[in-house]
């Protein structure tokens, strides 16, 4: 047998180890992405509440009240966020359904199937902390969140982490409602 000094190829070894690296690599990419669209979606249903909020105050401002707030109304003169139109509904990144409640000084919006884990960056999200935010409350899950200096509040703004973290359930049930003046 001769042994033949240009000879060419892979080994077996070789093969499997660079499909090896490749693998790893391909792992690593996907989970980087994966995470990228987690946050792009954590900050997306957080721009959409500003949107929101900002669009529900700018419609309403000449009228000095709420009372006519509706979904309907923002999806029928285009003012509602396009990414949450779907028909005559509003629908929030994770796909659970947004609605508002209009009164006559505040407005109500409300955001259904939050995943556990956005419920609790959405309830300590910053808010101005002073007597001109027109942020009123939050609830989540029932639990009632306001300013100290309103009377009778048993859970601060802005909210704190363990109380927050107690208040979102686990899975993809979770409902928070910020009412805004």
């Amino acid at each position: 047998m001769r042994f033949c000094g240009n000879e060419k190829g892979a080994t077996m070894v070789e093969v499997i180890m660079t499909l090896g690296v490749i693998g790893a690599f391909g792992v690593s990419i996907a989970t980087l992405v994966t995470s990228m669209y987690d946050r792009y979606r954590v900050s997306r249903v957080g721009g959409q509440i500003e949107e929101l909020k900002k669009t529900i105050n700018n419609r309403y401002v000449a009228d000095g009240q709420y009372t006519n707030a509706s979904i309907a109304t923002l999806i029928d003169e285009e003012l509602a966020p396009k990414d949450m139109v779907n028909g005559k509904k509003l629908y929030h990144s994770y796909k659970g359904e947004v609605t508002l409640k209009g009164g006559a000084d505040s407005y109500e919006i409300t955001f259904a199937d939050i995943p556990q884990k956005i419920c609790i960056e959405l309830g300590i999200m910053n808010w101005t902390v002073d007597n001109s935010s027109d942020l009123v409350s939050l609830n989540i899950n029932g639990k009632d969140f306001k300013w100290p200096w309103v009377a009778g509040t048993s859970y601060n703004l802005p909210a704190q982490m363990p109380e927050v973290s107690a208040s979102c359930k686990e899975g993809d049930e979770n409902i928070i409602k910020w009412t805004f003046q």
